[in-house]
């Protein structure tokens, strides 16, 4: 079977999915509202104060949950213990649930020499040690979650995670930049294989969870941005399992992601024979040298259901000032 026909009998299966599975019951139109939020703190120590008044301005906008998309530091940074749970702390200040799925500048650029010359994987080994070890996101009023790493065959994925707000169904998948990761630097290309069949696994996940609930949007995290027409090997697969999911589900999906460090929405995801997937809409929050982050409205009362309002810490213009 060609890797084609492999897409259009996964098509149909998802499709009959939405036809037996989704209840009859009608959706109600609950309004979720959510801070999506990544790429900082990144230049440390300048980005500590800031990063706590942005923790500030979304606390005081009380939005259901938060999400970081990763990058929790520069890329030649150093990746100690020291630096993972300074932020940890900072997730803990959160009022609301805060999620969290790991960018590159965390583990796979640990190799770098002002990153500390590290082993990536040693490194996300301790990511996941501080930042997954239990089943919850951070915040002052924490909410538990699904993660894939409880279903069995992926035992090392506790990062990868699946909950509910309202009606909207959300994802974490751990896709990162670079590559993602899938560097020979990095290390094996049977490690990054693994993580990568992970990943569409979760994917499937997902998009079965919003269809069998009826979910009226979904919502998935990753840090990278696939780089969509331009991707290369390491987001190909994620693009192919996104315009399949999304084609099959029907409904509004929100891909956020991070890590170059540009505020914009649009429709940038094509599917296998170029044509555009018109219910996939993409969220970049903005990054370094701004501190910011995008409040997400979700009403299934409107079409298309998105809306978004970007915060800034001001202050952040003139402490890299320089940079700009």
């Amino acid at each position: 079977m060609t890797p084609r026909n492999i897409m259009q009998k996964t098509v149909l299966m998802l499709a009959t999915c939405v036809a037996l599975c989704t209840p009859v019951a009608a959706i109600a139109d609950e309004t979720v509202t959510f801070a999506a939020l990544g790429d900082t703190p990144y230049r440390l120590p300048t980005d500590d104060a800031l990063f706590d008044r942005l923790i500030d301005r979304i606390n005081a906008l009380d939005p259901a949950l938060s999400i970081h998309v990763g990058d929790i530091k520069s890329g030649s940074s150093p990746c100690s213990d020291t630096t993972y749970l300074k932020v940890r702390t900072q997730f803990n200040r959160f009022t609301g649930p805060l999620f969290y799925t790991p960018g590159d500048n965390e583990w796979t650029d640990c190799h770098r020499d002002g990153a500390g010359s590290f082993d990536p994987y040693e490194r996300l080994a301790r990511l996941r040690q501080f930042f997954f070890s239990q089943p919850t996101s951070f915040g002052l009023h924490d909410r538990t979650y699904h993660r894939q790493s409880d279903e069995g065959r992926y035992p090392l994925m506790v990062e990868n995670a699946l909950w509910t707000e309202g009606k909207v169904v959300f994802a974490t998948v751990h896709v990162v930049g670079s590559s993602n990761g899938r560097k020979r630097k990095v290390g094996p290309e049977a490690l990054y294989e693994t993580r990568e069949a992970a990943n569409m696994a979760w994917l499937r996940t997902a998009f079965e969870k919003a269809m069998h609930t009826g979910a009226p949007a979904l919502v998935i995290a990753i840090h990278a941005n696939p780089e969509f027409r331009n991707a290369d090997k390491g987001y190909r697969r994620t693009l192919e399992a996104l315009a399949i999911g999304a084609r099959a589900y029907g409904r509004p999906v929100l891909l956020i992601h991070g890590d170059t460090h540009t505020y914009r929405t649009d429709r940038p995801l094509h599917d296998a024979d170029g044509h555009l997937v018109r219910n996939l809409w993409r969220l970049e929050v903005p990054g370094a040298p701004d501190v910011g982050a995008v409040i997400v409205t979700i009403d299934p009362a409107t079409s298309p259901p998105f809306s978004y309002h970007p915060i800034l810490v001001e202050d952040a213009y003139d402490a890299h000032s320089a940079n700009r």
